[in-house]
């Protein structure tokens, strides 16, 4: 199967706020540029539309540009911390679909379905004890960090509902 990606800002069947382009661009020189190097063009893409997808499911202020946009990006109403207002797709949301694309490529053993997380109220791996709490996140911190890094106010509180097991 082939995948198409649509990256087109506003359009109503994009599915990626990235290209493959810009991916193995920005990819290159990331730390696990050849992890992300040696796999082939579909599985790239197919990790870009699933990071795109997740980073979806969080909640922005402001409000979609369009009622027809299949994404939530671009938004309107929104701001930089220079208080610029924020269009189109932000540098910082396309690094931040990099970053999980490649994240969930060589760190998905670490990610517990949402169905096991919900009954663990906490996970012992040897010394490691890490007490699972509300607020936590599915996301690495560098994801997370980019989202923030947008514009104040961008990210609603308490919009990521899942949680992160090391």
């Amino acid at each position: 199967m082939t995948i198409a990606i649509n990256a087109t800002p506003g359009d109503a069947a994009a599915n990626s706020y990235v290209t493959l382009l810009e991916a193995n661009t920005y990819l290159e020189a990331h730390l696990q540029a050849s992890n992300w190097s040696a796999l082939d063009d579909e599985k790239k893409k197919a990790s870009l539309v699933s990071a795109t997808r997740e980073i979806d499911t969080m909640q922005f202020n402001g409000r979609r540009a369009s009622q027809a946009q299949s994404l939530v990006w671009p938004r309107l109403g929104l701001y930089d911390y220079d208080s610029y207002q924020i269009t189109g797709i932000p540098t910082r949301l396309k690094s931040a679909v990099f970053e999980l694309a490649i994240w969930n490529l060589t760190e998905e053993d670490r990610l517990a379905g949402k169905f096991e997380i919900d009954t663990m109220e906490s996970v012992e791996i040897g010394p490691i004890k890490y007490k699972i709490g509300a607020g936590a996140s599915s996301f690495p911190d560098s994801v997370e960090d980019l989202l923030e890094a947008i514009g104040p106010s961008v990210l609603l509180e308490d919009s990521n509902a899942y949680v992160m097991v090391l």
